[in-house]
Order: C-alpha cells, then sequence, then structure tokens
C-alpha cells in the first residue's frame, strides 16, 4: 500500500508541478519518483509484488525522465510563444501602416477618437480592425459612442485573438483585455489628435521610433487608454508577464517586453538592460537621435 500510495504522489505532484509550472511541485515529484522506485525495488524482491514493483518502478522512471526533460521543453515553449508575441505586435503595427496608406494625410489612426466636447470614445485599436481582417466586427461598433455605451459594450466580446497574450491565461473576472498598447504624449507616434503623418512627422525614421510595446498592466482593447509619456516623468512600466501562468505557461522575467518599430519589424528587450536615454529616444519620433 505504501508504494502504491508513493507512486499516486509521484504521478500527482509531477502533474501538478507541470499544470502550475510550480519548482516546488516538479521537486515533490522528484522525491516522491526517487522514493517509489526504492521502495519499488524492495517490492520486487518478493516473487508475488514483482509486478507490483516493475510497473511502480516503470511509473518512477518515467517521472523522473520527464521532470528531467521539463526546464528544455519550457525553453522550447517559451521560444515559440515569444516568437508568437513578435508575430503579433508586427501585425499590429502593419495594420497601423495600412491605415495610413489608405487615408489621403496618410496618417496613423489617432489614439483615440473623441465627440464634439472632447469626450474619448473608442481605442486606435478599434479603428485598425479593417485592417487585420476584422472588417465584421468594426461594423457592429457605433463610432459615435463611448466604448462603454450599451451597444459598444457588447462588441468587448468580439475581441480579436491578434490582440491576446499568446500562451496566456484568461484573466479572470477582468477578460477581454489586452497588453497592446502605444505611447501618447510629446513627440511620441501618437501625440496629434489627428494622427502623425507617415514618414513626415517621423524625422528620426520609422525604423527607429516604437509604434506598439506590451505594457505592463492591460486594459479593455476598446478603451482608449493607452501609455502615457512625458520626458520630464518616470517611464511607464512594460512587460506583460511577471511570472509563472497556470496550464503549463512558461515564465518570462520582469520587464522583458516585446515591441514593433515603425516599419511593423518586432523584437524583444529586458527594460533593465536598455539605458533610459535610448529607450526614450525610441519612443519618441522627432528627438534627432531615434532608436538604439
Amino acid at each position: 500500500m505504501m508504494t502504491l500510495a508513493c507512486g499516486v504522489l509521484c504521478i500527482g505532484a509531477h502533474a501538478l508541478g507541470l499544470w502550475f509550472t510550480s519548482d516546488a511541485l516538479l521537486f515533490a515529484s522528484v522525491c516522491a519518483a526517487g522514493l517509489t522506485l526504492l521502495l519499488a525495488v524492495l517490492q520486487v524482491r518478493s516473487y508475488r509484488r514483482w509486478q507490483t514493483g516493475l510497473g511502480l518502478t516503470l511509473c518512477g522512471i518515467s517521472a523522473l525522465v520527464w521532470t528531467a526533460l521539463f526546464p528544455s521543453l519550457q525553453r522550447v515553449r517559451q521560444a515559440l510563444i515569444l516568437e508568437q508575441t513578435r508575430q503579433r505586435v508586427s501585425q499590429i503595427a502593419a495594420a497601423l501602416l495600412q491605415y495610413s496608406d489608405s487615408h489621403p494625410q496618410r496618417c496613423l489612426p489617432p489614439a483615440a477618437t473623441y465627440d464634439k466636447d472632447g469626450r474619448p470614445l473608442l481605442s486606435w485599436r478599434v479603428l485598425i480592425l479593417p485592417y487585420l481582417g476584422h472588417e465584421e466586427i468594426y461594423r457592429q461598433f457605433n463610432l459615435s459612442e463611448p466604448w462603454d455605451s450599451p451597444t459598444n459594450k457588447r462588441c468587448l466580446t468580439l475581441m480579436p485573438e491578434v490582440y491576446a497574450l499568446p500562451g496566456g491565461p484568461g484573466l479572470g473576472d477582468k477578460p477581454y483585455k489586452t497588453f497592446y498598447q502605444v505611447f501618447v504624449g510629446p513627440g511620441t507616434a501618437f501625440e496629434k489628435a489627428g494622427g502623425c503623418q507617415v514618414p513626415d512627422d517621423f524625422s528620426d525614421g520609422l525604423s527607429g521610433t516604437i509604434l506598439v510595446v506590451e505594457a505592463a498592466e492591460p486594459v479593455p482593447w476598446t478603451m482608449p487608454v493607452d501609455l502615457p509619456y512625458s520626458p520630464k516623468e518616470s517611464l511607464p512600466k512594460l512587460g506583460a508577464v511577471t511570472g509563472g501562468y497556470r496550464g503549463g505557461f512558461f515564465f518570462r522575467r520582469p520587464s522583458e517586453a516585446c515591441l514593433a518599430w515603425g516599419d511593423a519589424h518586432a523584437t524583444e528587450i529586458l527594460v533593465e538592460d536598455i539605458e533610459e536615454s535610448a529607450l526614450r529616444a525610441a519612443i519618441t519620433r522627432n528627438d534627432g537621435k531615434g532608436g538604439w
């Protein structure tokens, strides 16, 4: 019975360790597997119990092997999901550029639309829906109403996959939020209420100016809220993931963020590894410095 209990504990701890990406549970899995192997060897000595012992031995070996492989599997998974994230921010940046190409003034969309009294209505994320292949979703919005009006609030549930974080969990009681945001403020690509002209307003060049970035905190995807930037204030926090996720999702280091530049190519950064002056130069489009 003790051997059977250890076998169940081994398999259970291993499964929980994989599900919750918990180092403690994975360590428990290794300990349980080792104990199972030890007791299984003792059981094999008894002819009557050799089948049970052999079966538990195989369970223990399997758990040890998978536990040993887990870090490598996580690294592979992390690389794949980071690549998905790069693709998504790049796709969003490309849609922003397509929006500008389709308008006579060649302007990017404004960060938000406003009513006649200057109140913000909808996010730029709504305006580029047709350029992301979601014309049908776009037509369901009432562009003259705010994002949380009865009509537009129903559209929250229609959030396109491109705005979701790859590999991430649901947001519990706060669904339909996105980490993908833009900088707004002096010198940014979304400074002007009518949208900055491409490429005339980008004296630093499109490839040296950030268009889209992963913020540290998500916002409802239709809400006209983004990252405020001021040359005299602290930089907003970046990096969408700061720990392990349930469901076997990977760990990403704090302040690791993917971003897309004005030419739609994407990279990822560790914010602490970038000089603040270099990051500010990349956020602004006309300071004469450009990105790194």
